[in-house]
């Protein structure tokens, strides 16, 4: 019993407001037409927008094409140059520098007759629209590809101003890749030095001494013992230049510093325990081999010292050493500095900007339907306010004397 009362209350209510509508039918068409032809009036004189966009790709310079890419076919190497990464190219786009340079180069400051710098960014910043293309997949994916646009009411403008984003872009991503590959090649380039004089020194200590005593022959299990160590040792000097690099442009407690640095101290552990077993091996007599059915006549006495023997091969370790070393230093030594003359920003453009023809805003069809939306909540409003004032002058109810006394304090005449 009480909801059908309820329902009825409700049907009373809506026919008594679509009666009171009907009655202001006059002002609230008024209304409602006033508004939407304002809106239409608006949209129409609304300075068009218009828009030019540029799409492009980033690939990866360090296994693009030329002679870097052939020494890399050859030798496994990883790429120690920090190159800018698709989501650091979002940075450079979304700088300040970027933006200044894009105001000075094009005046903006006359153009949006804008006076304050920080206001003038502001408005850069809101006409340059940037849009990130992932991969599909779930977590964190890479980016594809960049959509670049610019709204100005200029269209040759705006096309104009998204080439200049591109291009510069580009000067800056070949500074930054130009400018970490002159370091890691610096840094490569030492090493190659000190290793040809380490290697040099090695081979002229193994020669003299081999003069002087004569040629021994390493048994086949300690050489290849030997040709890992080297192996070990090369390896150690490929993560110290990685470190160096690393700690070029990261502060020692970065995650990659420290990553790379418990590899090396692994190394590190293996190197010693290798060190210590040929040592230990050279101090036992065990480096000579039996030639012709027994030991050859001018051995035996080497063989009764231990300590020659053990001087021996780590004369010979040292050269083989020094050789791995080499043999992995020297290509990327090449590498980097190949890369370093075809140094390179990345970008591939799959889209030029263009000349828009068609304005991208406003859109007289939502501005209208908008003024035409808020007219009906204005007729709403004024009905129901006309409403209460008419009831309230015939009632003189608490709710008008309210509205009354409210309407007087607010008058700056009150006499």
């Amino acid at each position: 019993m009480p909801e059908q009362k309820t329902q009825n209350s409700q049907s009373v209510n809506l026919l008594d407001f679509t009666l009171t509508a009907a009655q202001y039918k006059g002002k609230i068409t008024l209304i409602i037409v006033s508004i939407t032809l304002v809106a239409l009036i608006v949209s129409l004189l609304w300075p068009h927008t218009y828009k030019s966009s540029v799409k492009f790709t980033q690939y990866d310079v360090s296994a693009g094409g030329g002679l870097s890419s052939l020494i890399g076919d050859f030798v496994q190497m990883p790429n120690f140059s920090d190159r800018v990464s698709s989501e650091q190219a979002l940075i450079i786009l979304q700088s300040r520098t970027m933006i200044d340079r894009v105001i000075e180069e094009f005046n903006l400051e006359e153009v949006y007759d804008l006076s304050i710098r920080e206001y003038l960014r502001d408005k850069v910043s809101e006409n340059t629209i940037i849009t990130e293309n992932r991969e599909g997949g779930i977590g964190f994916s890479p980016i594809v590809s960049i959509d670049l646009s610019y709204l100005d009411k200029d269209p040759e403008r705006a096309q104009e101003i998204a080439q200049f984003y591109i291009d510069q872009l580009e000067e800056i991503m070949v500074e930054i890749n130009k400018s970490n590959t002159e370091k890691s090649f610096e840094m490569f380039e030492r090493r190659y030095r000190e290793n040809l004089e380490d290697m040099q020194a090695a081979e002229n200590e193994l020669l003299e001494f081999q003069n002087k005593y004569g040629i021994l022959e390493l048994e086949s299990q300690l050489r290849s013992m030997i040709e890992t160590i080297g192996e070990v040792k090369a390896n150690m000097v490929a993560l110290d230049v990685q470190l160096n690099v690393a700690r070029a442009g990261m502060n020692n407690d970065a995650s990659r510093v420290r990553e790379l640095q418990s590899k090396r101290d692994e190394l590190e552990e293996v190197y010693q325990n290798l060190i210590r077993k040929t040592d230990a091996e050279a101090t036992d007599g065990q480096i000579f081999r039996e030639e012709n059915g027994g030991v050859d006549d001018i051995f035996p006495p080497l063989m009764d010292l231990p300590d020659l023997g053990l001087q021996y091969l780590r004369l010979f370790r040292e050269v083989k050493v020094q050789e791995k070393i080499y043999e992995l230093v020297y290509p990327q030594y090449e590498q980097q500095r190949i890369m370093l003359q075809e140094a390179s920003s990345g970008l591939q453009i799959i889209d030029d900007p263009v000349r828009p023809t068609y304005k991208d805003s406003p859109s007289r069809a939502l501005i209208t339907i908008a003024g035409f939306l808020f007219s009906i909540i204005v007729a709403f409003f004024y009905v129901s306010f006309a409403e209460f004032t008419r009831k309230g002058r015939n009632n003189n109810s608490k709710s008008y004397q309210k509205y009354q006394a409210l309407k007087k304090e607010l008058s700056f005449n009150k006499e």
